[in-house]
Formats: C-alpha cells, sequence, structure tokens
C-alpha cells in the first residue's frame, strides 16, 4: 500500500460520510508491515542520510528500557506545554537539559512514542525553523536558553514553548498564557476532558469523537474568558496533535494496538496525580511501569484522518477554527492537508530560506504524497 492510495482512502471515507465522525474502518486495519511500506518520505530519508539517525524497528517495545530510567528535571532543565516531549526529556530520550535538536528529535519520537518517521521528521524539523536556531540546529522543549544561540540579532529563540509558535491559546490540558503558567498540566482541564468523554460516549475513554468535542469546548471557553485569545493558523495542527492522548501517550496492547485511555491509564505519562475525588495536580511526566510503545506507528496519513474529524466538528459547532480556516471545506482531506503544512511554512521566518536545514525542510515537503498539490 502506497501513501497515494492510503490518501485515496482516506478522501474517500471522508467525502463518502463527511458528517460522520467515525475512526475510518480503512486505519483499523492497516498491519505494521503495511504502515512501515508508506512510511519512508524523502524528508526522512534526507534526515537519516545528513545526520545519520538511529535504526528505530517499529512494534511493540517495553519502555523505558533500561538506558533511559526516570529522573525527575532539575533547576535549571527546561520542560515545556508538551507532555510527551517532557516525558522523553524525564527518560533521556531527549537531553535531560531540555535542548535537542532535529536528528534527536526525529529518533526518540519514534523510539519512545511510536510515531512514523514522517511525522517525527515533519515535526522535528518544524520545532527548529520555527522555535529555534537552524543553523545551530538547536531548539529547548521549553523557553529561551542560552545554550541555544541567538537568531538574527533576536533576543533570544524562544523555543517551542514560545507563544502562538508551537504552544497556543485553548490548549486541552494547559491554560492560556494569560492566565500564568501555560507550561503545567492543570487538573480541572485534565478532568474535564474526561468528563466530555462520559458526556460523549457515556464512558470516561478518551475518544476521536470526544477529542474533537473537547477541543471545541476548549476554543469556546477560552475565547470567552482570556481578553488576550487569539487562534492563529498554526492552531491547525493542534487538530491533529490532541489525538496523540488516544495514539501515542497511552500504553500498547499484546497485539500492538493502543489500550483505552482513561483518567488512570494516562496519567503518569502526562504529568496527572491523582489527589481523589477527581482533583488532580501535576507532577514530572514519566512512564509508568509494565508501558510499551503502540505497534501500529502513528503517521501523517492517520493524523490528517483525526485532524479531519475534529476541524469538521469545529466546523459545524462553532465555527471554532484556526484564523483563515474556510468552514466550508473542514472535512476535504487534500484543504487539511495543505493547510498543515503551508501554515507549517509560513511560520519559518523568509530571511531563513536559504538555509540548509530550512530549505531541506520546505523541498522535502513537497515530495510527500499528501502535501503534493498544495
Amino acid at each position: 500500500m502506497k501513501f497515494s492510495s492510503l490518501l485515496g482512502a482516506l478522501a474517500l471515507a471522508f467525502t463518502a460520510a463527511p458528517s460522520a465522525f467515525a475512526f475510518p474502518a480503512y486505519m483499523k486495519d492497516l498491519t505494521a508491515e503495511q504502515i512501515r511500506d508508506v512510511q519512508d518520505s524523502p524528508l526522512y530519508q534526507s534526515l537519516k542520510e545528513k545526520r545519520q539517525l538511529p535504526l528505530v524497528v517499529p512494534g511493540v517495545k517495553k519502555i523505558p528500557d533500561a538506558d533511559h530510567p526516570f529522573q525527575a528535571p532539575g533547576p535549571d532543565d527546561i520542560r515545556g506545554p508538551c507532555p510527551g516531549l517532557n516525558v522523553m526529556a524525564n527518560h533521556g530520550y531527549l537531553s535531560r537539559d531540555g535542548v535537542t535538536n532535529t536528528a534527536e528529535l526525529t529518533w526518540a519520537m519514534q523510539e519512545a512514542l511510536g510515531l512514523g518517521p514522517g511525522l517525527s521528521a515533519f515535526l522535528a524539523v518544524l520545532a527548529v525553523s520555527v522555535d529555534g536556531n537552524p543553523l545551530a540546529d538547536k531548539v529547548t522543549i521549553g523557553g529561551p536558553s542560552p545554550k541555544v544561540p541567538t537568531l538574527l540579532g533576536s533576543k533570544s529563540t524562544g523555543g517551542i514553548g514560545r507563544h502562538n509558535a508551537y504552544e497556543i491559546d485553548s490548549s486541552l490540558t494547559r491554560q492560556d498564557k494569560y492566565f500564568g503558567n501555560n507550561f503545567v498540566l492543570q487538573g480541572d482541564l485534565y478532568e474535564q476532558m474526561f468528563k466530555t468523554a462520559e458526556d460523549v460516549t457515556g464512558e470516561g475513554v478518551l475518544t476521536h469523537q470526544s477529542q474533537a468535542v473537547f477541543r471545541n469546548r476548549r476554543y469556546q471557553d477560552s475565547a470567552a474568558r482570556n481578553p488576550e485569545f487569539k487562534f492563529v493558523p498554526i492552531g491547525v495542527l493542534f487538530f491533529g496533535a490532541d489525538h496523540f492522548y488516544i495514539r501515542t501517550l497511552v500504553s500498547s496492547g499484546p497485539d500492538g494496538r493502543n489500550l483505552p485511555a482513561t483518567r488512570e491509564s494516562l496519567a503518569s505519562t502526562v504529568g496527572a496525580k491523582s489527589l481523589g475525588n477527581g482533583k488532580w495536580e501535576y507532577v514530572p511526566e514519566r512512564f509508568p511501569d509494565e508501558w510499551y510503545r503502540t505497534g501500529i506507528p502513528y503517521e501523517l496519513p492517520e493524523i490528517l484522518s483525526h485532524a479531519v474529524i475534529s476541524l469538521t466538528y469545529a466546523a459545524t459547532h462553532g465555527p471554532s477554527l484556526p484564523l483563515g480556516f474556510n468552514p466550508d471545506k473542514a472535512s476535504d482531506p487534500q484543504y487539511v492537508a495543505c493547510q498543515f503544512v503551508n501554515t507549517a511554512i509560513e511560520q519559518i521566518p523568509s530571511v531563513l530560506a536559504g538555509i540548509d536545514l530550512v530549505s531541506q525542510f520546505t523541498s522535502q515537503l513537497t515530495g510527500i504524497p499528501q502535501f503534493q498539490g498544495c
């Protein structure tokens, strides 16, 4: 199965039933071997050749291994708003000081969380290009650091936690920057996420449908209470990233498929500690005992399908969409794919266009079938 045929199946699934919010049936039937067949994007291959990425063999794997024990971050270690990046740094899959690079990010997201190489490379290069220093090939997973050289005379490179870049208002489990610390999990939002799942399905298990509903609720709440609320175009990526809670942050079962994402199964990985009675507090993220990486890597076609679910819901219940997004095209997979790549490229400062890493990123993206024609 090739990328083009997978995209065709995606398009068929959503043009045939644009109002349905079901998990695409074709994706359930893919084997790990078939997914590996569609993952070698030009961008990943280029990164692999130039940066000698360690080999990651897809499949179920116990995480962490003996070489990556948990260690709480020290006072000088940087952490940010993304629980996946934080848990990888707390276990040493990313540098424990929170300063990383494209090769390490691309490898760690595959090795620890089970992302596919295409999606890993896309997110890694975007992070370094937008929020780091592509000349030095460095970025932090949170705020600025003297370890990441200043870029083009600016006071600092903001890191992945830079507001309205990789971090935006209406996060599912973090409060808006306007209200204070937007890096740590908010217990009330964590509980609300599962309350929403109960409203949608009658059970406290996250689904792709419940995440679409909670994304919409978070938008509405932030828009109503935050006088500085802004949902910038890059926010389209979060309509896909919201589904990481289901596909990458919860343990896999022995068959390679993710176990149900419940309050308890997800808590440790995202940094939630129960205080009882529906109350939670933030603690450093860590992989719990007997946690297994998904056996079916999370790749671009699948995250795009999940983004379509959330965007279609948002377009018909608000609309609660990023600036510039056409609500009439929310169920169009090709339009969504183009919004992913175009908003990503638009975030990169134009003065960086000649930098090798950035040029490689923008040129190689057009070779990925999902983004052809964009």
